[in-house]
């Protein structure tokens, strides 16, 4: 049976602080976040020339950014046991993640599948704004 397309959300909506760890003064936090997906939409999967139990994805993985600088989670005086909420246009993601289609000489390989899964995901890293140029990141 084919997979149907599936809408995906993923949200992180707050960050909590355990340890300041900046010396004296409080913390300037802003994060960089990107979000991927692999998915029918770009990638196929595809067998490795004749052999029958080796397959690989081909394509592209879809990559969106957020504005990731310095000032970007509205906060610049974070202590120990704060939560800081993060904003939308950082912590927001909708997509649609469409199956994986097989090649040819994968579904001969495969024929029990009609497509392969398609997955999302998140990278994020928390900077600490004293470590780094005072300026907005271009």
């Amino acid at each position: 049976m084919a997979r149907r397309s599936v809408s995906t959300q993923i949200r992180l909506d707050h960050l909590y602080c355990h340890d300041e760890a900046d010396g004296p003064g409080a913390g300037e936090p802003y994060l960089w976040v990107v979000y991927f997906k692999v998915d029918g939409e770009t990638v196929v999967l595809d067998r490795v020339s004749e052999d029958p139990v080796r397959y690989r994805l081909t394509g592209t993985c879809t990559f969106f950014t957020t504005p990731g600088s310095h000032g970007n989670l509205n906060d610049s005086s974070v202590e120990a046991g704060d939560t800081v909420p993060i904003p939308a246009v950082l912590g927001e993601f909708d997509t649609v993640l469409t199956p994986i289609p097989l090649s040819p000489a994968a579904k001969a390989g495969l024929p029990f599948l009609d497509d392969a899964p398609a997955f999302v995901g998140v990278g994020v890293v928390l900077m600490e704004q004293n470590w780094s140029d005072n300026g907005p990141i271009d």
